[in-house]
Formats: structure tokens, sequence, C-alpha cells
């Protein structure tokens, strides 16, 4: 049985914009094609090379020498914002053990490579190092990110462009004169001192450590309230000013600024952004957190489009899978039609390494599901549902997902308003939401499954209760697109 649920008057004509999935045309197709990485275009690696390395893999790396100018990039941040003062290992204080740390290097989509030094925040001791009820920063949410493109995409006036913070977490300060000692990291010997003699002190909350991302964000709203900026109560990322009227704003995602307002109010933002912090203009919106973002204008009424794409991701899904399993034929739909993943299908357990592989799969489909293919949502909870104790039969269905991403890669999430806004800060907006569930459809514990699309929000989960009727069943599905509306 469905369900439809409307909110608001004029579902229509006023809110005709529910995300839609988008066909990229041949020519769309091949500008995505040429961004690949993994396509061989204008990168010397594919996708299979973007994992994460460690001091030792990276040693014994074809690029060996990029990785050794990497480290020496690290130190000079260290440098700039004075991050470790070198102390003899013989001043030690008595009974302190040093915390060691770890290598992240990384070859990114672009083509760049990135070494970050990374503290092993476990060997942090609560009480002595941190405190536990100190260390926890607020996330972006993805809702919050969709609202104000949708913002963008509304008002013609209104531009976006990113500012990166450099080193973010280095620019942040020990909150409760908490005294940390390091090992020498690997490859710094030369620039510290030898590991026997010498140990580091921390002077900042370097990569890692558990305080870290709390104490760059503390000092992120310090400057932003200096400034004058409000801290948004549904999500405190979120910031925005009002001036003479006019409404900008700007959202943070751990290192990355994303700026949202009419070009004067931008550029202000901007300023102070770069006045509080050492960082950098990126220039108008095009990525953000693994998505291609392509904005198309209407010449006549100047409303955009907003088209979300993740072509590195679908790449890698593609190498996942292999050669002989991607040439077979393209599934029409994200699951096969009637299937539902019990955990107790009674069915031969995988192997550790397929089991691995599975759950990299899953992980991949559910941050495609958040950003750019919201019509994977059942198929992927499903898969997700069976992620502790994955069986035989489990792996062909996450592997029919992945070949049917891999062959519709010319899809993706397109926010499309209908209604130019002026900037009126007395406009009124129509919501409306759609809902669905599939009653007791989970045999494991007779729970049904809701399924919401909302302007900003998507959705498919297992309902939090086990209701007794499809009629019941479909009122909770509706009271929660209510709620995440």
């Amino acid at each position: 049985m469905n369900s439809n649920v409307t909110f608001g008057p004029g579902f229509a004509a006023d809110m005709h914009y529910m995300h839609q999935l988008h066909e990229i045309n041949n020519a769309e197709l091949m500008a995505l094609e040429l961004s690949l990485v993994g396509a061989g275009f204008g990168t010397e690696f594919g996708t299979k090379d973007l994992k994460v390395l460690n001091y030792c893999q990276a040693m014994k790396a074809w690029d060996k020498e990029q990785w050794v100018e990497e480290i020496m990039n690290e130190f000079e941040r260290f440098e700039k914002f004075k991050a470790f003062t070198p102390v003899r290992r013989s001043e030690l204080p008595p009974g302190v053990k040093p915390i060691t740390t770890t290598w992240a290097f990384t070859r990114k989509a672009n083509g760049v490579r990135r070494g970050r030094l990374n503290a092993r925040g476990f060997e942090q001791i609560d009480g002595v190092h941190y405190s536990a009820q100190d260390i926890a920063a607020p996330m972006t949410n993805p809702f919050t990110a969709r609202v104000l493109l949708d913002l963008l995409c509304m008002n013609p006036k209104w531009i976006s462009r990113i500012v990166d913070v450099e080193g973010a977490f280095l620019q942040g300060k020990f909150e409760n004169e908490e005294v940390i000692y390091s090992e020498v990291p690997d490859g710094m010997e030369e620039c510290y001192g030898p590991k026997q003699d010498w140990v580091l002190l921390m002077n900042v909350p370097v990569y890692g450590t558990k305080q870290a991302s709390a104490c760059f964000y503390k000092a992120l709203v310090r400057q932003n309230k200096s400034r004058g900026y409000q801290c948004s109560m549904a999500d405190t990322t979120l910031y925005f000013i009002v001036r003479d009227g006019r409404l900008s704003c700007f959202v943070s995602w751990v290192d990355d600024m994303i700026i949202f307002g009419e070009e004067q109010d931008v550029e202000v933002i901007e300023a102070d952004l770069l006045k509080s912090f050492v960082a950098k203009s990126e220039g108008e919106m095009k990525e953000y957190v693994g998505n291609k973002i392509e904005l198309t204008r209407d010449p006549v009424t100047g409303l955009r489009k907003a088209k979300f794409t993740q072509p590195v991701l679908i790449q890698k899904l593609r190498n996942m899978l292999g050669e002989a399993e991607t040439s077979k034929r393209v599934p029409r739909t994200p699951a096969k039609p009637g299937e539902v993943l019990h955990k107790s299908d009674g069915l031969k357990p995988l192997q550790p390494d397929k089991a691995c592989d599975f759950r990299s799969m899953v992980a991949l489909t559910m941050y495609m599901m958040q950003w750019s293919r919201p019509e994977i949502s059942n198929a992927s909870r499903g898969c997700a549902r069976v992620m502790s104790n994955p069986q035989v039969g489990h792996e062909e269905s996450v592997r029919y997902l992945a070949r049917y991403m891999v062959g519709t890669l010319n899809r993706g999430l397109v926010l499309a308003p209908q209604r130019v806004w002026d900037g009126d800060m007395n406009f009124k907006f129509v919501l409306s939401g759609r809902s669905d569930s599939d009653y007791a459809a989970c045999k494991d514990d007779r729970r049904s499954v809701t399924g919401s699309h909302a302007p900003v929000a998507f959705r498919s989960n297992t309902q939090k209760f086990v209701t007794l009727s499809v009629t019941e069943a479909e009122s909770g599905a509706g009271v929660t697109t209510i709620n995440i509306m």
C-alpha cells in the first residue's frame, strides 16, 4: 500500500522541485569521463592508487621522492604554526610517556599528493592529556548543505565561495593547559634530531589528538562571534548575518568554509575569515565532500539547478567489482524485485577477506546514497543491516547494487527549485513531502520500513517500533517524514 502525504498548498505548482534524478546528456557525460580518476585522463594513477599509505609503504612506493617532499611540507606547516618544541629526552618529566604518531599519505583525485602526520590519540590518558567531557565538536548536517544550495538555486543574486583553512587543527589552542609530549615522527629525524635523544612538546593540538577538532571549533566560534555572526540553533556549524536586509551565511565542514550570499556580502565574510585564520580562497563551489557540483542557470528566470555526481566513487566501485563483473548486464533496479535481506538467512558466512570487501562496498554505497543517489536508499539500508555478519547470499545483493550504480554512472541528484526567491526575509516557503512504508518487511523483528522523501531529505530506515497494521505503519512513516522536514 502506498501513501502520499502533502504538506502545504499548491504541491504541484509551488514545490515541483522535489529532488530529481537526472540523466546526463552525451556532452555532459564526456566532461564527466574526463574528470574521472582512473579513466586515464589528466592523472598518472587510477583510483586503485587512492588508498592511504603509511610511512613504510610510502618509502617503498614508486613515487618515494614526492612523499619525502611532502614530509618536508608538513614540517614547514608545523614550523609555521609553532606546533612543536624539541625537548631533550633527558629533560622529560619523570613518569611521562610520549605518545607516538603515524603518517597518512594520500593521492587525491586531482593528482595532488598529501601527507598528514597524525598523533595516536588512543594513547592519550583521560584526565592527563584531555578531558572526555571536552572533546566533542559538531559536524555539518548534509541537510544544511542542501538547504543552502537550494537557496543558492532560488536566488539569482546569490553566489558561492569556498575558503580553505590551512592546517585547521593547528590553528586551535589547548583549552585546559594540557601538556603532551610526542616521539619524533618517522622521516623528521633530520628536522628535530635523533629519536633516542629528543622528544617533542606539543604547543597546539595536532591532527589525531582527541581534542583537536573541539579546539579548532571553539576558536572558530570565538572569531565568528567577535565579528557579529550568529550561530544557527538548528545546526551549530552554520553562521549567518543580515546586513541591510540581506541574508548571507556560511557553513564549516572541518577546514572548508562554504559561503553563500550576494557578492558584496560574500566578500565581507571571506575577508573576515582570511583575517581570522591562515586560509586561502578556493573560488566558486564546484566540489564538496567528494561531490562534483555542476550549477546551470536558466537565462530567463535566473533559477539554477545543482547537480550532484560522485564519479571517483563510481570508478572505485568499478575497480572493486572487476572487469568480469562490470561486463554483466546492468540491473534496472538497485535491488532484485521483492528481495529482503535477513540476518537469519542461515547461509554460510563470508570469509574474512570477502566480508571486509562487503563492508567496504556497503560503506561506499551508503555515502553515495546520502549525497548523490537517493534511489538506492532502501537497497543500501538492507545491505547495511547485515554488515555485522554477512552471508554468501548477501554478497550477491551488494554486488548487484554496485553493478547498478556502475551501469548508471550518468545519474545523479539534482536540486531544481521552481520558484524565485529575491532575498525577502518574509518570503513564505512551501514544503512538500512524500512517505511510504513496507509493512512488517523485516522478518528478524517484524518491523516495518519507512521511506521518506522531503525537499532536502530522503531516507529509508527501519521503524523504531512494531506496528500492528498497514495503516499504523503508513501513519508512522508520515510522522517520520514530517519530523525530518
